[in-house]
């Protein structure tokens, strides 16, 4: 792509500017006049419309307005006309682009660009797309900004040099790779803080979920052992109905048995009062037949002696037979009697067992009827179960279960809720650590090979920097070396520059250490040896020569036609002294004061 460069510079009432035009060519431009004409005036015009913040830190703006004048402007007019079909700014499609800033005497400013407002940070942006960075000193260099070269740190000197070269992106990157490892290292350590305070939570939770568990199990196992204690009161009230029945069933089998004896002792007692009756009139019978006997026997007392001994043989059989009938007679009595009594006993005794019965049979009616409760009662809580426990035996379990339960009171529903919301965080938290251990892994990775690109193309940089540093200062009978020191490290990362004169060893560049013309001398080689690697299209340099000999000065400006030449784009140097040496091609502008205001004249 092809680069711009400053075509003009436009100075109104602008410190000791009325109205002037600075015209300005590609290549390189030296602007020459005597001390307090005003050429570092034009420096820092270019700086202030470029809005550079060294102008706005080292003095207040509104001192920078002409004395008398409210208002104040700069212009920086850059050339965009296209080559090849291609503009040099491509966010224009204008031959110029105009970037100019007010001046108040109140402090404020404003910019514009192309007469359209724009604000700072925009004017900063676009030039930065240029590769134009104002605040970077080896892109403009003020009065005085030789000596502060010298003094910057190693580290910032560094960084001047990858911004001017176009490798600060290279830091960037691995500052962006650096802070994002940091981040996540961060988050890591944070994460896993949280992890390990979750997984000791989690523990409580845990410790409570089985703690809930074992409460649901024992409300479980409660509810089986009611249920079963019901069953096992129904089978226990089962056996019970069972055995009324068993000895309702004996009882009526026994009943059977006395009313058999019953009907056998009341046959007996009227097969025993038939026969009684019986023997009774035979009785009767027989003593009337003793009595005619006994009769006849006295009848025959005055008869012969065989007639009374018949009549007493026949009175001896007559009572033989009444003796007879009489013990017969008290027999038959006896069974009467003994048929009767058992004919009462049996009918008591069957009333007895038919009473008992009775009894029996309205007590199982009553323990059929709960049975009948129990078993819905059972029913209600569940199916059936079988079990052969006694409900002693299962509400001592019930007890011990209750017991338990009641330990376990404390312990909430929500409990599993929380159980689970820390399950599923802390599933989260290690699935983010393993993801951020990933992702650190490659942002280490990342890091790594970020800052090898960084370290090869900064080498290769200061090794060409380095071999042209020594070409200029051999010229100038001294010799050098820039160093790169820390590189392991982004942050602590420096630059040394080391230079030795007339053959003495070379001594570390800083402000004590060389001469004023010295380091000078070194600062311009540098500043010369960067050229070819700058991004910027456009350098600018005040009084470079500060301090310098006159023959070293010579010979800086041969170095400074040759180089700048051959590393292209524009080039804005500035010295009040002499010019020797002038190369063809060598745009010279002269800035004198008259009468209190700068003039500028164009030599060639």
């Amino acid at each position: 792509m092809p680069s711009t460069y400053i075509k003009e510079v436009v100075l109104e009432d602008f410190m000791s500017y009325e109205y002037s035009r600075v015209p300005l060519k590609p290549g390189l431009n030296i602007i020459t006049g005597p001390n307090g004409a005003g050429k570092s005036s034009i420096v820092l015009g270019i700086a202030v419309a470029m809005g550079q913040t060294y102008t706005e830190r080292s003095r207040r703006l509104r001192d920078l307005i002409r004395r008398g004048k409210n208002v104040a402007r700069v212009t920086v007019v850059l050339d965009n006309r296209p080559v090849d079909g291609k503009r040099p700014i491509p966010f224009s499609r204008k031959d110029e682009v105009r970037i100019s800033r007010y001046l108040r005497s109140d402090g404020t400013y404003w910019f514009e660009m192309d007469y359209k407002p724009i604000d700072k940070a925009e004017v900063v942006y676009r030039l930065s797309r240029l590769g134009i960075n104002p605040n970077n000193m080896l892109i403009i260099m003020h009065q005085g900004m030789v000596g502060d070269f010298s003094r910057l740190s190693p580290q910032d000197r560094l960084k001047l040099v990858e911004e001017a070269a176009g490798l600060h992106e290279y830091r960037e990157r691995i500052l962006d790779a650096s802070k994002k490892l940091e981040e996540i290292v961060s988050e890591e350590e944070s994460l896993k803080e949280l992890l390990s305070k979750s997984e000791k939570t989690m523990g409580y939770w845990e410790e409570q979920y089985k703690r809930l568990l074992e409460k649901r199990e024992l409300k479980e196992k409660l509810k089986e052992l009611r249920l079963e204690l019901a069953w096992s009161k129904w089978n226990l009230q089962l056996k019970n109905v069972e055995k009324i029945r068993a000895r309702i069933a004996q009882r009526e089998l026994e009943a059977e048995k006395w009313q058999n004896r019953l009907k056998e002792a009341e046959k007996r007692a009227k097969e025993a009062r038939e026969a009684l009756k019986k023997s009774w009139e035979s009785l009767e019978e027989a003593f009337l037949d003793l009595s005619v006997e006994e009769r006849a026997l006295g009848r025959t007392e005055a008869s012969s002696g065989e007639s009374i001994k018949d009549a007493m043989k026949s009175v001896e059989a007559a009572r033989a037979k009444v003796e007879a009938l009489k013990s017969s007679f008290f027999k038959k009595q006896e069974e009467l009697i003994e048929a009767s009594i058992e004919r009462a006993l049996s009918e008591f005794r069957l009333k007895m067992v038919r009473s008992e019965i009775s009894k029996l049979k309205r007590k199982l009616s009553e323990v059929e009827q709960k049975l009948s409760e129990l078993e819905s009662e059972a029913m209600n809580l569940g199916h059936k179960v079988e079990t052969e426990r006694s409900p002693e035996e299962i509400i001592q379990d019930i007890r011990f279960a209750s017991a338990k339960l009641s330990s376990l009171a404390d312990v909430s529903d929500e409990t599993e809720q929380m159980y689970l919301n820390y399950s599923k965080m802390l599933e989260e938290l290690r699935e983010k650590v393993r993801i951020l251990a990933e992702n650190k892994k490659a942002a280490i990775k990342e890091l790594e090979e970020r800052s090898k690109l960084w370290r090869r193309r900064l080498r290769a940089l200061i090794g060409e920097i380095n071999e042209t540093f020594n070409n200029i200062l051999e010229r100038l009978d001294a010799k050098g070396e820039v160093r790169l020191t820390d590189l392991e490290d982004v942050e602590k990362a420096g630059l040394r520059i080391f230079v030795g004169y007339r053959g003495a060893p070379i001594a570390e560049l800083d402000p004590f250490t060389q001469s004023g013309g010295e380091r000078s001398t070194a600062i311009i080689a540098f500043l010369l040896s960067l050229q070819k690697q700058m991004k910027s299209p456009i350098r600018v340099v005040d009084e470079f020569d500060v301090h310098m000999d006159p023959a070293n000065r010579e010979r800086m400006f041969e170095q400074i036609f040759e180089i700048l030449k051959e590393a292209g784009g524009q080039s804005i140097f500035v010295t009040p002294r002499r010019l020797v040496g002038l190369k063809e091609g060598t745009h010279i502008i002269v800035v004198q004061n008259v009468e209190g205001a700068s003039k500028i004249r164009e030599v060639s």
